[in-house]
C-alpha cells in the first residue's frame, strides 16, 4: 500500500543526460522515452564517486520509435565491489526524455528527474518565464 503520490516534473528532451546514483544501484530503474518516428540508441557509462575513469555498458540501449524502455543500471554495468555511488551518463543519437526511479524503503518508487549536462535550474526557469 502506497503512502501517497506526487507529480514528477516533466522531463526535458536531450541527447545527453546524467543521473546521480546512490549506493544500492540495483534498486534504481531508468525509464527512457523516445517520441521520434525512428528508434534511438544510447550509450551508457557509469562514473563511480571519486573516480576519473568511467565504466562503459557493454551494449547500447535501444529505444524503439514512439515508445518507452525500462533499464536497470545494475543490469547494464559490472559494479566494483566497493561501489559507493556515482553518476550514470547517457549519450544518445537523438533526443530522448528519461527519468530515474530509485526505490525507497516501504515505497514502490520515488522519482528523480534527469539533469542535462550544462543545465542550470535557475537559468532554465528564467528562460521558461521570459
Amino acid at each position: 500500500e502506497a503512502d501517497g503520490m506526487a507529480p514528477v516534473p516533466p522531463a526535458k528532451f536531450a541527447r545527453e543526460l546524467r543521473f546521480p546514483i546512490a549506493p544500492g544501484l540495483e534498486s534504481m530503474a531508468l525509464f527512457l522515452t523516445n517520441a521520434a518516428a525512428t528508434g534511438a540508441v544510447c550509450a551508457a557509462a557509469l562514473t563511480p564517486a571519486g573516480a576519473e575513469e568511467t565504466i562503459a555498458a557493454p551494449a547500447s540501449i535501444g529505444v524503439d520509435a514512439e515508445s518507452t524502455a525500462l533499464r536497470f543500471p545494475a543490469d547494464l554495468f559490472e559494479l566494483p565491489e566497493d561501489f559507493a555511488g556515482g553518476e550514470v551518463n547517457l549519450a544518445c543519437d537523438r533526443e530522448i526524455a528519461a527519468v530515474a526511479l530509485p526505490a525507497a524503503a516501504n515505497a514502490a518508487f520515488a522519482a528523480l528527474p534527469p539533469v542535462a549536462p550544462g543545465f542550470r535550474h535557475g537559468a532554465q526557469d528564467a528562460e521558461d518565464e521570459g
